[in-house]
């Protein structure tokens, strides 16, 4: 009985390290077009200048997130004995799908409605590794809950 106290309350320290790791990643590089000078005083525009990460920052940001999601993830189907390769899948997937939700115009825009969806996926990623098939609406539920309560804390005074 201890034990299972126990890695519910790292499952908890887990799930919220790989929450706030997601939310603090923020890999902006606007690709903005450069010009570069030619001979004569002609100047040619540029567009696909950069790394490939800046010029893919969607992709960048899957890549990550699927990182931070299989380490979280793999960690979560350890402490449930679910698995680790199932919860690193999961995670993966759950992890990517944060990532580019948290780089798309709309979530840019509206902040706290992009941390609610974090949160939401990231319960129910955590929900699908650690129980059965009613933890993963239960994990939602928490996770949307938690996001949201974060996007509203963090945007305060633009209340």
């Amino acid at each position: 009985m201890v034990f299972m106290s126990m890695s519910k309350n790292i499952i908890a320290v887990i799930a919220i390290t790989a929450f706030t790791a997601q939310a603090s990643f923020s890999a902006s590089s606007d690709n903005a077009n450069t010009t570069r000078p030619l001979s004569g005083g002609v100047k040619k525009t540029t567009a696909c200048q950069g790394t490939w990460g800046q010029r893919h920052p969607k992709m960048k940001a899957a890549a990550i997130g699927g990182g931070i999601g299989a380490a979280a993830g793999g960690a979560t189907g350890l402490l449930t004995h679910r698995g680790v390769v199932k919860g690193a899948a999961i995670g993966a997937g759950t992890g990517a799908g944060v990532g580019v939700l948290r780089k798309t115009a709309i979530a840019k825009r509206h902040p706290i409605v992009s941390d609610a969806g974090t949160g939401l996926a990231a319960g129910a990623g955590l929900g699908l590794i650690s129980g059965r098939k009613h933890m993963t609406t239960e994990g939602a539920l928490i996770g949307g809950a938690a996001g949201l309560g974060v996007g509203l804390w963090k945007n305060r005074k633009n209340l």
